[in-house]
């Protein structure tokens, strides 16, 4: 019962119904990779584009249009994609096994752009890179559009600001992710989710 409104709204309004990941799968990935294991995130949206019929009114339920501007993942590439499908493959094969991505949601605000990095003592590091902890690290986020940014280290947040920019300096090492929040359809949601850089003990 409680699921109707919710439904109904999905199938008229869908952006009302698009939010973030469930807690519950953000503190998952966060407990996988305070282990040690290296779990690259990366999202798309469930696409079926349902019709359904009621007399001569028919509707479809999140049409591809729709889904295919919403939840994506973007790849960092050191090079413009190829044109040659072999290698443009090649590309983003290793992009994604690198965790050199992130997780945006395009109906929010396009996220192209969006940077998490961090520098320590002359070495850089991006999404999904390790970095060696010399003394201390400099760890910087830029949004290309004013959002709620908040820096996790091993699950917890550390860090925040609105804005188009937080820069943290930590002498700890932890695995740092960051997620992004701006407001959409009169609620604060999800926009963007990075991969972690894996801040190491030298």
């Amino acid at each position: 019962r409680t699921l109707w409104p919710r439904a109904v709204a999905g199938a008229y309004v869908p952006q009302w119904v698009l939010t973030a990941p469930f807690p519950e799968v953000l503190a998952k990935w966060d407990e996988l990779l305070a282990s040690g294991k290296k779990v690259v995130a990366i999202g798309g949206s469930d696409a079926h584009a349902m019709s359904f019929s009621l007399g001569p009114l028919t509707r479809t339920v999140y049409p591809y249009e729709f889904l295919f501007k919403a939840v994506n993942t973007h790849l960092i590439l050191p090079y413009v994609l190829s044109q040659d499908t072999v290698q443009a493959q090649q590309q983003i094969y290793d992009a994604l096994s690198a965790g050199h991505c992130f997780i945006g949601n395009g109906l929010i605000e396009s996220p192209r752009g969006f940077e998490f990095a961090a520098k320590s003592g002359s070495t850089e590091a991006m999404m999904g890179d390790p970095l060696m902890l010399q003394e201390d690290v400099e760890l910087r986020v830029t949004s290309p559009h004013p959002a709620w940014l908040r820096l996790i280290r091993d699950g917890r947040c550390v860090a925040q600001q609105t804005g188009t920019e937080l820069v943290w300096h930590s002498r700890q090492p932890g695995v740092f992710r960051v997620e992004a929040y701006r407001q959409y359809w009169g609620e604060l949601r999800g926009w963007v989710f990075t991969n972690p850089i894996y801040v190491r003990a030298a």
